[in-house]
């Protein structure tokens, strides 16, 4: 029985993901220095970008696919969902035991990973297209410094006063109540993400020894945004540094760009990245990438 539950956390669904949330995410200082916007451009100075862990992304991709089988729609958004610990670690991909169990560690793991995710402050931006005014297009934009992205209530059952004493609540979660911020909903502006995709990325970077790192989903994200898959991807490099977070003075400047031509590479084994090009001369007389992404 937890065999046949195992290969059903493994099966290919598409959950949408907000377009607001990857406009927050994939969002720099730089981007929005550089945007037509004044509004925009003034508070460029204190934006904080998302910047979450590896497992901070897949926590939330647990959420994203509970969303979904919920229902994508705005009901859900405003009243949020309920689930269980041992739902979370089915979520997040995490393997259970021969009696189709989680123990402690991974219990506890996906938990940290969860309560870390609500802890974290960002600035949501994005734009909503409104117009087109004298041939131009005009936006709204949305702009909300110190957020969260997520309001999260959870009930711990049996706790005794000597726990309770010792902070050890959260060993004995029994329910949790969460809701992603409703700012992010939008009925028509979303993007389908396979939810095998940190499971199959293990699959490959295990070979080396490696990990999936957080650089991997702000790839994975970024590149689920590009509107065109027939349509190669031609970028300068440290745009994309910039994008995926990387530190990227000039101490760190080579390091980063070997990293983000690593991630082409690993995404090109996992089969999402058909071929690239690197150090390609560009018109300006400076460089650029070219990708040549498959669709999803």
């Amino acid at each position: 029985m937890a065999e046949e539950a195992d290969k059903k956390l493994v099966v290919n669904i598409d959950v949408p993901i907000p377009g607001h949330y990857l406009d927050s995410l994939l969002a720099t200082k730089n981007t929005l220095l550089r945007s037509q916007l004044e509004k925009v451009r003034i508070i460029a100075a204190d934006f904080k970008g998302i910047d979450l862990t590896a497992d901070e992304h897949r926590a939330l991709m647990g959420i994203w696919s509970i969303y979904h089988r919920i229902g994508y729609n705005e009901r859900t958004f405003k009243k949020g969902i309920t689930l269980t610990v041992y739902e979370l670690c089915k979520r997040m991909g995490y393997p259970a035991d021969d009696m189709g169990r989680f123990g402690g560690k991974v219990r506890k793991a996906a938990l940290e990973a969860l309560l870390s995710l609500s802890k974290k402050t960002f600035t949501i931006y994005f734009t909503k297209f409104k117009r087109i005014e004298k041939g131009e297009n005009v936006y709204d934009a949305i702009i909300m410094p110190n957020c969260t992205l997520l309001d999260i209530k959870y009930e711990a059952s049996d706790v005794t006063e000597d726990e309770l004493v010792k902070g050890e609540v959260e060993e004995k979660v029994s329910k949790i109540h969460l809701r992603i911020k409703p700012i992010f909903y939008s009925d028509n502006y979303y993007k389908l993400f396979k939810t095998n995709f940190y499971s199959r990325l293990k699959a490959v970077l295990s070979k080396d020894g490696r990990r999936v790192t957080r650089y991997h989903w702000i790839f994975a994200f970024w590149r689920l945004k590009q509107m065109n898959f027939k349509k190669p991807i031609e970028i300068n490099i440290d745009k994309l540094v910039d994008v995926l977070k990387l530190p990227n003075d000039s101490a760190h400047k080579w390091r980063a760009r070997a990293k983000v031509r690593e991630l082409y590479e690993d995404f090109k084994r996992l089969g999402d990245i058909s071929d690239y090009k690197i150090d390609v001369p560009a018109q300006n007389g400076s460089t650029k990438d070219i990708i040549y992404l498959r669709g999803v």
